[in-house]
């Protein structure tokens, strides 16, 4: 399945849609920097773990509303699970009362 993939989306298509993908999770996590939650994993790809300052029960009760599935730890912690589109970004910021901000290339 994944060699079907690479061969239909080709070498450049792949590169597009992992940029895409990447620049979408950096708008998010800037996002939720600005608003004083903050990013555990320096680096990521599309996978962010969150300290945030919303409680967590607001945001299970939030991303239950939106039928997403999201990554809960001991610590307060939680992560993404889904694949990163624009739709799904503003869910999660939904999950964190957050309004979506486009990062200016």
């Amino acid at each position: 399945m994944v060699a079907m993939y690479c061969l239909y989306h080709g070498r450049q298509g792949l590169r597009n849609i992992a940029t895409k993908i990447h620049l979408l999770t950096c708008d998010f996590a800037e996002s939720l920097k600005s608003a004083g939650h903050s990013i555990k994993n320096e680096t990521f790809f599309d996978t962010l773990k969150i300290h945030p300052k919303t409680s967590l029960d607001q945001i299970k009760q939030r991303a239950s509303e939106k039928h997403i599935n999201l990554r809960y730890y001991e610590n307060g912690s939680v992560n993404n699970r889904e694949k990163i589109e624009g739709d799904f970004i503003e869910i999660l910021l939904f999950c964190h009362r957050l309004e979506f901000r486009w990062m200016k290339p």
